[in-house]
């Protein structure tokens, strides 16, 4: 099954109960407008990088994922 995950900066300063909860609703609402789950890692702030044009950050890692588990089966 496909995985989305999704890195997001959070603000400096936040306790961690508030980047629990902001992970929680960052999730939620990936659910609710992209129709699919989506595991949402927290980074601190500065962490990605800035461009200044609209960036394309998809990374599709499923045809690795695909190579390693046939290793594993055929390990």
């Amino acid at each position: 099954m496909d995985e989305l995950t999704v890195q997001v900066e959070h603000q400096a300063g936040l306790q961690e109960e508030q980047r629990l909860a902001l992970k929680h609703q960052a999730e939620a609402r990936l659910r609710t407008v992209l129709g699919v789950g989506a595991r949402v890692i927290l980074v601190e702030p500065g962490t990605l990088e800035r461009t200044e044009f609209k960036a394309r950050r998809v990374i599709d890692s499923r045809e690795l994922l695909r190579e390693v588990h046939e290793e594993k089966s055929n390990g």
